[in-house]
């Protein structure tokens, strides 16, 4: 109790205010974990919601362009989600090709998707055997399963 000592009374009751509103936080933080990181495959990767069904559609053709020219032309590049490059495709789903598409989320949450599943399959060979094989973490993650591309990017 320094804080009673050298603050007073009213000196200690904001400590403890703080240091209870700080512990009350953590709390709802570590609810807010649990339930969102509890069940993520409730659906089975069967994508039965309807958006998070089409942004992982889109993010199947997300890919690094072949050259700068493709990449700054709309209707050529991998990188746009509002247009179905000419040669899109992804194993497990049917992609459209050469075609406009009506993307209406933002790019920041897909292209991180895209960036993130991108570095799980670099790494995932080199960890995956380091892990508990029953694991989250290593089945869906790192895709040890080896799951089709449209499954992969749901779950990461």
């Amino acid at each position: 109790m320094p804080a009673l000592f050298v603050y007073g009374e009213a000196g200690y009751n904001r400590f403890m205010s703080r240091w209870i509103k700080g512990l009350l936080l953590a709390f709802i933080l570590f609810v807010a974990a649990a339930l969102r990181l509890t069940g993520v495959d409730w659906d089975d990767y069967h994508h039965y919601h309807p958006d998070e069904r089409y942004i992982a559609w889109v993010a199947t053709t997300i890919e690094w362009p072949q050259n700068w020219q493709t990449a700054m032309t709309p209707a050529q590049s991998s990188f746009n989600p509002y247009y179905w490059p000419p040669d899109a495709a992804s194993e497990g789903i049917e992609v459209l090709a050469d075609a406009q598409r009506k993307f209406a989320y933002g790019h920041l949450p897909l292209y991180l998707g895209v960036a993130t599943t991108r570095l799980m399959e670099r790494v995932g060979p080199t960890l995956a055997p380091l892990l508990p094989a029953d694991w989250l973490l290593t089945r869906d993650i790192l895709n040890a399963r080896g799951q089709v591309e449209f499954r992969h990017l749901t779950a990461v």
